[in-house]
């Protein structure tokens, strides 16, 4: 039964382990592009060109972006960001790029109990956006937090797309990125 018990631990051990450290393509600056398996670790990226490899850093200030493949059809491309009142850029996903404005996101799961033991998951986004014109990325946050003032405040000079916020025409629960594509292609 020990023995068992070891086992199962060990294996679930080494699948946490391996969990976060996923294929990439790691872009940099410099025009170089590599096929990696690694993981975004604070301002950096750690990775490794093989399994056996010792594992190497790349500090944000030398990286395009990253993509991550987590599965067969669901490759995400991450950037590092300077934001609005933070010191170290910020690795967030790329959700809208266009001609005027940029949406990008830092999606977290979050675990926690619920009565009689039962655990409950949901995931939090929080949103950053940056028009053409501005140096860094303004925080609007996630749901509920005021993001549809901050959304509004943001987009003030699109009266077309306000009046679509207003009318519900666009729900800020469900539509931010839409709200984006819109400002991108009817607005100045």
């Amino acid at each position: 039964m020990k023995k068992f018990q070891l086992i199962l631990i060990i294996l679930f051990t080494a699948n946490i382990g391996n969990a976060q450290m996923r294929s990439s393509q790691l872009i940099l600056k410099n025009g170089d592009t590599l096929s990696v398996v690694g993981a975004i670790r604070g301002d950096s990226f750690k990775y490794r060109t093989h399994k056996e490899a010792k594992p190497q850093k790349v500090h944000s200030s030398e990286i395009n972006n990253v993509k991550i493949l987590f599965t067969k059809n669901d490759i995400r491309t991450y950037k590092f960001i300077k934001v609005k009142g933070v010191n170290k850029p910020i690795a967030l996903q790329e959700l809208v790029v266009g001609k005027n404005a940029e949406l990008y996101a830092m999606i977290s799961h979050r675990f926690s109990s619920g009565a009689g033991g039962v655990r409950i998951s949901h995931t939090v986004i929080s949103y950053y956006a940056k028009k053409m014109s501005d140096s860094e990325f303004t925080f609007f946050g996630p749901y509920g937090n005021g993001l549809k003032r901050k959304v509004m405040i943001f987009f003030k000079d699109c009266d077309k797309l306000i009046t679509k916020i207003e009318n519900k025409e666009f729900r800020i629960r469900s539509d931010v990125e839409k709200i984006v594509e819109f400002y991108n292609k009817e607005c100045q």
